[in-house]
């Protein structure tokens, strides 16, 4: 199958709910990226290594990036947009050319049990013939970055 310029590709759409307040969630995501973001899904790992840190700058326009032991980084992406303890909107391209950038949107809602967390990885056409692979494999990743190990790193926030 061929990709064309009109032909779009599913959303990957993920949703749990996390015993603590949004803001906590949030910044468990977003401010505390590090500490919960599986090793063996990094560029590093990518190539038999270990990530040392991965920074997400919170700002618009800030940096989504791996520092490896060697002290190098990679860049994973970027803020699009970053509303503190809400919402934030990154440009996606781990391990690919940034042509080929996703947008993964992260919703941080109150519900009577803590936050319902919303993830949203889009605009899998971007990377053409790779696009529905990608997106497959994205579905099955994010059930374990984020609904485990995200999910498992906010309860304890």
């Amino acid at each position: 199958m061929t990709m064309t310029d009109t032909e779009t590709i599913a959303p990957v759409k993920k949703r749990i709910t996390v015993p603590c307040a949004p803001q906590a969630a949030f910044d468990t995501f977003a401010r505390n990226l590090s500490t919960w973001w599986p090793k063996e899904h990094s560029t590093a790992a990518m190539n038999g290594g270990t990530p040392k840190a991965i920074i997400l700058e919170p700002k618009p326009g800030g940096r989504l990036y791996e520092v490896g032991t060697d002290g190098g980084e990679t860049e994973w992406g970027s803020v699009r947009e970053w509303d503190d303890g809400k919402s934030l909107v990154l440009n996606w391209h781990i391990g690919r050319p940034v042509e080929d950038t996703t947008t993964v949107e992260v919703s941080f809602s109150a519900v009577d049990d803590g936050t319902e967390v919303v993830l949203i990885h889009r605009d899998f056409e971007r990377m053409g013939e790779d696009g529905p692979g990608m997106r497959e494999g994205y579905n099955g990743g994010w059930v374990n970055v984020f609904e485990n190990h995200y999910a498992n790193a906010a309860k304890a926030a």
